[in-house]
């Protein structure tokens, strides 16, 4: 008996994400347009006290004030705003807010917050600022052997036996990304299965674009170039930096074993064992 609001960030258009007004009248709006509610932005909206404030009163005076059960704000695909750094320090401290303002303020203990995200990217926020860490945080788990053949058979691959599979988590893992791309193509018949294993680690590869995107990132930080190359050029897992090893797990790229990494799976080690070393030349 709870009242449900889901927004996804990939219906907000890309300009919405380049000012934190534009955000929140965004956000504001859908919110009443999951709700059946007139927007009424104007009458709340204060520029003399700025879009953070204006947002939060309009949430407390309008929102909460109209919703008699629990309300379950459910926002999928949040990692759109990583892209938007500036934006995005001040949107997310301020969903961090609205989850304080329930100690000491019973209209806010009506909201219930459900952050959906990806942390490909990461934004660096003080940690008393981040919605991230407080609350439960669920980490969707590499699919098992069971689970990758289940969805093989979903995707109407005749794998009789589970010999493709681990082929295929040979190379990938369980990472349900990587797996789903795969069985997407195979299905397709856009490669086989010989052809995909062959050029996977590779610019040509199914994942090329993919793999290119995470080189991308790291040419940003010599910090996190150095610790990768360390990872993947390593036989055993190893110690690094503290910083480093939070923002590459983060990223997808390490799995850590303790204080210890590793490559989350042997496309990255393959991949990146080649191209950091060539960017290192260079």
């Amino acid at each position: 008996e709870y009242q449900i609001a889901y927004l996804d960030f990939r219906d907000a258009e890309e300009t919405v994400f380049n000012s934190i007004d534009r955000l929140l009248h965004w956000f504001a709006a859908a919110v009443c347009q999951q709700l059946n509610l007139p927007p009424n932005l104007d009458y709340y909206w204060d520029d003399d006290m700025g879009s953070k404030m204006s947002c939060k009163i309009f949430f407390e005076s309008y929102i909460l004030e109209h919703t008699k059960l629990p309300l379950v704000l459910t926002i999928n695909e949040v990692n759109r705003i990583f892209e938007h750094p500036q934006t995005a320090v001040d949107f997310l401290p301020l969903l961090r807010s609205f989850h304080e303002q329930s100690r000491r303020n019973m209209a806010w203990q009506k909201l219930r917050l459900v952050l959906v995200y990806s942390t490909d990217i990461y934004v660096p926020l003080k940690i008393n600022q981040s919605p991230f860490n407080v609350g439960l945080s669920l980490k969707l788990p590499p699919f098992n052997r069971e689970q990758v053949l289940e969805i093989a058979k979903r995707y109407e691959l005749n794998w009789q036996t589970e010999t493709e599979v681990e082929q295929l988590m040979s190379l990938i893992g369980g990472h349900p990304y990587l797996v789903n791309i795969a069985l997407y193509y195979l299905s397709r018949e856009i490669v086989n299965l010989e052809q995909l294993l062959r050029d996977a680690p590779t610019p040509i590869g199914i994942y090329g674009q993919h793999l290119q995107s995470y080189l991308v990132l790291l040419q940003k930080d010599t910090q996190l170039i150095s610790a990768m190359e360390r990872v993947v050029n390593s036989d055993e897992p190893i110690k690094l930096d503290t910083l480093a090893a939070y923002k590459l797990e983060s990223m997808g790229l390490i799995l850590l074993e303790g204080f210890f990494a590793k490559p989350s799976c042997e496309l990255y080690r393959l991949y990146f064992s080649e191209v950091l070393q060539q960017f290192s030349i260079e």
